[in-house]
């Protein structure tokens, strides 16, 4: 009787695993026809096929470490203890407009289960994006490549194919409430301004559409000025100190006409700006002089992935 039990559970496990590979298969298939040259209306077809079979297979599993490498269409990122996984692709028209689509899944410790919730991309109808707190259905949809957790603030780097003329790079802030609840945007770039906001939830870097913004998470050894220790000789001094840090091009109009048109603004100079995170804040450096790089410490960031021809 027991060898009839576990053959049963064999049976079961094996049935489970392939029909897993077969969704699988039809998630590549469909992954293929969306970045297709293919008519739209096709296109969109598959986009439909493919949300409708992710959920089912993300909803079918608590499992976060379910892989989904084999998926060249989706960005999948994991916080170091793999409790949280973000899971983020696009549509891109033929008209050059992006749509945005993704998945949140990650461990509710208040009532200890897991949760999947699908994220509505409103980055179209929101104003004042830099200012709002937002919620997985309220979303600035972006493409994220990159993690980094801080403290307790999951900090994600994304691109947003804004429309034919303009795109945009996005630094977003992910953390949860008392209630244990999702929130985008958070107030933790104080020394950073974006337009006529004196504080800003999420860090939007817009550009010309042909340009070219590199946005990167780095360890980095960088040339930094501080006072001169010896107050008889005064002035400044110029030392070397390793730093974790948000790097990212300075962007500038292409002449003084278009300054706050930012389908004219792209990378002028080889000028770098960039974050360090301290005391639960990222502080804004204006100019970073970077002497040598080196990748970011495993685990807190898993690289750029080009879904994109233009790799923007």
């Amino acid at each position: 009787m027991k060898g009839i039990k576990a053959l049963f559970v064999i049976l079961i496990i094996y049935s489970a695993a392939q029909a897993q590979d077969s969704t699988m298969l039809k998630l590549q298939q469909h992954g293929k026809t969306i970045l297709s040259r293919q008519p739209d209306s096709l296109r969109l077809e598959a986009q439909v096929s493919f949300r409708l079979e992710l959920d089912s297979l993300l909803s079918s599993t608590q499992d976060t470490l379910l892989p989904l490498d084999s998926l060249k269409s989706l960005s999948v990122l994991y916080t170091p203890d793999s409790s949280v996984r973000v899971i983020t692709w696009l549509f891109p028209f033929s008209n050059g407009a992006y749509s945005f689509y993704g998945y949140l899944h990650y461990f509710n410790p208040t009532d200890s289960s897991w949760n999947l919730l699908s994220l509505k991309d409103r980055h179209k109808e929101i104003k004042e994006p830099t200012a709002r707190q937002l919620d997985t259905k309220n979303w600035y949809g972006a493409l994220y490549y990159d993690i980094i957790v801080k403290d307790s603030l999951i900090n994600l780097l994304g691109w947003n194919g804004y429309h034919n003329q303009k795109n945009e790079k996005v630094i977003e802030v992910l953390w949860f409430d008392e209630e244990g609840q999702p929130r985008f945007g958070k107030r933790v770039f104080p020394e950073y301004r974006s337009g006529f906001q004196d504080s800003v939830r999420r860090v939007i870097f817009q550009y010309a559409n042909d340009a070219s913004m590199s946005l990167r998470y780095s360890n980095v050894l960088r040339q930094v000025l501080e006072p001169n220790e010896n107050r008889m000789a005064g002035g400044m001094k110029r030392v070397k100190i390793r730093q974790d840090l948000i790097v990212f091009n300075k962007l500038d109009p292409i002449q003084p006409m278009f300054v706050g048109d930012f389908r004219y603004y792209v990378p002028l100079t080889e000028t770098l700006q960039g974050f360090y995170f301290e005391n639960g804040k990222w502080l804004f450096q204006d100019e970073v002089i970077i002497l040598s790089e080196q990748a970011p410490v495993t685990g807190e960031g898993s690289g750029e992935i080009n879904l994109f021809p233009s790799g923007k």
